[in-house]
């Protein structure tokens, strides 16, 4: 039906929120509000943490904590050998990754965690873009 790997959508709770919900662009701004942070935008919330803002900073830790949870239950059930993290929020890597690789390794398997690779795509936010144009036909 074309709806395969949708993970995003599963619930992440009882409160009826998703995986997307708390792990988009959308989710960390929401996140950075939740803790008392203003922004308009995700870049803003980018630059405060590295500015050294003490809520943005908490914000993408708990970013990297969801996301390294999400990550966790596919690692146990599909068992890579890399995730290649890309998008938007790729240009943030150092904010949340500490967060996201402790989290990873505390919920999964010894063998996954000896050998998984977890990196930042080298394509960036350009990785849909490239994506979207290898497809068009000549």
């Amino acid at each position: 039906t074309g709806t395969a790997a949708e993970y995003g959508l599963a619930l992440v709770g009882e409160d009826g929120q998703t995986w997307e919900d708390r792990i988009s662009i959308q989710g960390l701004l929401n996140t950075f509000h939740e803790l008392g942070g203003q922004a308009e935008a995700p870049k803003s919330v980018h630059d405060l943490a590295s500015q050294g803002d003490p809520t943005a900073i908490k914000a993408w830790r708990l970013y990297g904590r969801i996301l390294g949870l999400a990550l966790s239950h596919a690692v146990n059930m599909l068992d890579p050998h890399i995730i290649v993290i890309g998008g938007a929020m790729a240009g943030a890597w150092d904010h949340f990754a500490p967060a996201m690789m402790d989290t990873l390794n505390q919920h999964i398997f010894t063998l996954p965690r000896a050998n998984l690779k977890v990196c930042r795509s080298r394509l960036g936010d350009r990785a849909p873009l490239i994506g979207a144009a290898s497809q068009v036909a000549f």
